[in-house]
């Protein structure tokens, strides 16, 4: 029954409900005989007799738990809102409140699960509840920028309603009541970073979209980019500032000393979805935790995608290494490259340093598979120490 101290609200949010779609008599009989609402109730307010719009609107009712008729009533302008899409005034979208929420019911997979928290349909409609008594955002304004907010995220396990109020609350808290910016992102994390919290990051693809592959193939640091003659080029769902320009310090990379960056939009302009970096001698590239399972471990790995000629190096200490591994004396090395036993002892201790030849017939008979496991990288800048 609607108590006397809620009979006011209801009155007032009786007014905001169309009668084109919904019996208010209806609704204000079922609330007055009934202390909890069920979902019921939605197919008893509903008018429409096209069958087809009918089964489609109350299909979208999934997940309601019965609740007290006081914060039934509070709700009612979430409840019993009609949306339309530009141009189709006669099709209308009935009950659409709903079906934002149950675009977050879908289970999450293991690597989701550990990263991101998972939100009850009855915890969105308290965040949504709140941005429309508490701040007064209005109901067809929430469906209509939701869907803006969830197409800028970098992960469809996240979600965009409480993603969305979590912004809002902050806005209130610094005075700034633009709830509803075109940067969402770019606003969302600035805020973040004021508040001294770790702002959202943007993971990198794979070039080729390796991960639609079957799960034999193997996906390597090497798939996540692409050298094309004066650049390397990553891509993703990368952030964008109102400038238009990628904000690198969101997304998971360092780098130094590129020789210039340049962004390329996908067909969300609010979205970068390509940047290349002009190589230069002394560039690094490096990407944090680029497969799922690293955070779903913990760890803070930093894998490296490019290093330019004058940031590494001759490993020597790879020598003795593969020598030992093969049970290979000095005098047989040296003698198998055709050198004397002093020369490779000079190499083995760093002192000098091999041609490409003779680096060559080393990499051949220590069995060395790849230049890369010869390599050693200057360390003036380490991203493993980065955090």
């Amino acid at each position: 029954m609607i108590s006397d101290d809620i009979m006011p609200i209801f009155k007032d949010y009786e007014e905001e409900i169309d009668s084109d779609y919904f019996s208010k008599g209806k609704i204000f009989e079922y609330l007055q005989s009934h202390d909890i609402v069920e979902k019921d109730i939605f197919s008893e307010a509903l008018l429409t007799k096209d069958e087809a719009l009918r089964e489609l609107s109350l299909g979208r009712i999934l997940g309601f738990m019965p609740i007290e008729v006081e914060t039934f009533v509070f709700r009612m302008p979430l409840y019993f809102m009609v949306c339309f899409e530009d141009g189709k005034e006669d099709e209308p979208i009935i009950y659409s409140i709903f079906e934002l929420i149950g675009n977050y019911a879908k289970p999450m997979d293991i690597f989701a699960a550990k990263k991101y928290k998972y939100y009850t349909n009855e915890e969105m409609f308290e965040a949504l509840t709140d941005m429309y008594i508490m701040w007064c955002i209005d109901v067809i304004d929430m469906v209509n920028y939701i869907p803006k907010v969830e197409a800028v995220l970098p992960d469809e396990n996240m979600n965009g309603i409480m993603i969305w109020h979590d912004y809002v609350k902050r806005c209130v808290e610094h005075h700034n009541y633009n709830f509803t910016p075109d940067y969402f992102i770019y606003e969302y994390n600035t805020i973040l970073e004021k508040d001294g919290q770790e702002p959202i990051k943007f993971p990198i693809k794979t070039i080729n979209e390796l991960e639609d592959q079957p799960d034999w193939i193997e996906i390597t640091p090497e798939d996540f980019i692409e050298k094309v003659s004066d650049h390397i080029a990553i891509k993703g769902k990368f952030p964008s500032d109102p400038n238009g320009n990628v904000v690198l310090r969101w997304i998971n990379i360092l780098i130094k000393n590129p020789g210039g960056v340049k962004s390329f939009h996908d067909e969300n302009e609010k979205i970068i979805g390509e940047v290349w970096f002009g190589v230069s001698p002394t560039m690094e590239l490096y990407v944090k935790n680029l497969f799922p399972e690293d955070e779903y471990k913990g760890k803070n790995e930093w894998y490296r995608l490019y290093t330019g000629p004058r940031m590494m190096a001759f490993d020597y200490k790879v020598l003795k290494k593969y020598r030992t591994e093969n049970n290979m004396t000095q005098q047989n090395v040296a003698d198998a490259v055709g050198t004397t036993l002093r020369t490779y002892q000079k190499w083995e201790k760093g002192e000098t340093t091999p041609d490409c030849d003779y680096l060559l017939r080393l990499m051949n008979w220590l069995n060395i598979k790849s230049p890369k496991d010869a390599t050693a990288w200057r360390k003036d800048w380490d991203a493993t120490e980065q955090t």
